[in-house]
Parts: C-alpha cells; sequence; structure tokens
C-alpha cells in the first residue's frame, strides 16, 4: 500500500495566517477630523454677552433714574421778556449776556473783580404735583473765564423758598413745593467773551413714597388685633 509523503506547511504562510489573526482580534480606532466651527458657534459668546450688557445697561439706568423716572419734565423758555430780566438777550436760539463789559450796571455789587453779570427769570411753574427734589440739565458753551448757572425756588404755602443752585446735584427741599421758578445766571471777566446757554431742562420727582408693613399673616403666629389666641 501506498503511503502518501506528509505536507508541512511553509513558515511563510503561517506568518500570514498570524497577521492576519491579529489584525482582525485588534480593535481599530479611527480619530474624528476637526469639526470647523459654525457661524452660529462663532456668534454664540458675542451674542450671549451682548444680551447680558444690555441687560446691565438697562438696570443701570433704572438705577440711575429711580424716582426721576416718574418726574414731571418741561424745559425753561429762554426768550428774554424784558421785567425782571437783566443785561440778556436771545438770538439764534442762545442766551447770551447783552453787554460783556463790567459796568456799574452790570457788575454785581457784592463782587469787587471786574465782572459783568446777567440774568434771565423765567414764568413760575405750576406743577401737576408736590415735588421735593428738582434737577436742571444744563446745555450751554463756557469760555474761559465765564460761567453759566441754573438756580430754582419752590413755592409752597408759606411762600418762596431761597434761590438754589440746581446745577449737578439735584435741589432737595425739606418739604414739598408746589410751583417752581429758575433762573439763569451768566457772568463774564473778559469783554471779549460770553457764554451762551441752549437750553435748560428741568425734572421734579415727587416725594419718595412710605408704603406701610404689610401685615401678618397667621402663619408668622400672630393673632388679629383685637381676639386673643385660644390656649390648648
Amino acid at each position: 500500500m501506498a503511503v502518501c509523503p506528509r505536507r508541512t506547511p511553509s513558515s511563510l504562510l503561517v506568518g500570514l495566517l498570524a497577521v492576519t489573526l491579529a489584525g482582525a482580534l485588534t480593535p481599530t480606532t479611527v480619530a474624528a477630523a476637526p469639526r470647523a466651527p459654525t457661524t452660529t458657534d462663532l456668534s454664540r459668546p458675542a451674542l450671549d454677552r451682548t444680551a447680558l450688557d444690555r441687560v446691565a445697561l438697562d438696570r443701570s439706568a433704572l438705577d440711575r433714574a429711580g424716582p426721576w423716572a416718574a418726574g414731571e419734565r418741561w424745559s425753561v423758555d429762554l426768550a428774554v421778556g424784558g421785567g425782571d430780566d437783566v443785561n440778556v438777550r436771545t438770538g439764534a436760539g442762545l442766551l447770551r449776556l447783552a453787554d460783556t463789559r463790567p459796568t456799574r450796571r452790570t457788575r454785581p455789587a457784592a463782587l469787587a473783580a471786574p465782572v459783568a453779570e446777567g440774568a434771565l427769570l423765567a414764568p413760575a411753574r405750576t406743577l401737576a404735583g408736590p415735588a421735593n427734589r428738582i434737577h436742571a440739565d444744563l446745555t450751554a458753551e463756557t469760555p474761559p473765564g465765564t460761567t453759566a448757572q441754573v438756580q430754582v425756588r419752590g413755592a409752597r404755602a408759606t411762600g418762596w423758598t431761597e434761590w438754589r443752585e440746581a446745577g449737578g446735584a439735584p435741589v432737595v427741599f425739606d418739604r414739598p413745593v408746589t410751583r417752581v421758578q429758575t433762573r439763569v445766571l451768566l457772568t463774564t471777566r473778559d469783554p471779549k467773551a460770553a457764554a451762551s446757554v441752549r437750553a435748560v431742562r428741568l425734572t421734579a420727582a415727587p416725594p419718595p413714597s412710605r408704603h406701610p408693613p404689610p401685615p401678618r399673616s397667621a402663619a408668622t403666629g400672630s393673632s388679629p388685633p383685637g381676639r386673643a389666641r385660644s390656649a390648648g
């Protein structure tokens, strides 16, 4: 009986099979390609920041406004009508000194320095409601050596208050007033220079409201007035 010779697998074939099996069993990791940022991704942080800034600005504006948001506003008529107006004139919508030379008529008696002065006295305004705070917004040009100032006074049952400067910090009266009068004062130390006022706007704020404390509820353990709590 014939015997077939034994075939021995070649070493090359065994190596190929080992490499194939190792590649099939080893998990492959594929790196994801980086995603390009979209327009939405780029704009979202800016939009969110803009929204936050807008909210902060709105809140800041409300904090600054406070009681002035409900105040009464008006503009002073800068037309010179004579009467109590002294050494001022109006031209091209601007209020100026009529004479910038420091004469006996235009120089304040309390000042020894050569200063020319003029004043516009506006008609008194009757307010829609009592107010105890007045704020003035002055739009003016004041070259060196000149000044422009706004003063106000208020009327109540006992008469007029003293004149108070309304520029910068608001004027606060100790008691509410029902009428307000405004005057604009102009001065110059240089005959060749003069201040010019374009607009004067005022705001009258009512006294702050004082809300009574809310009544205590039964949940706090208090009893209605006039009724005693029963024991046990």
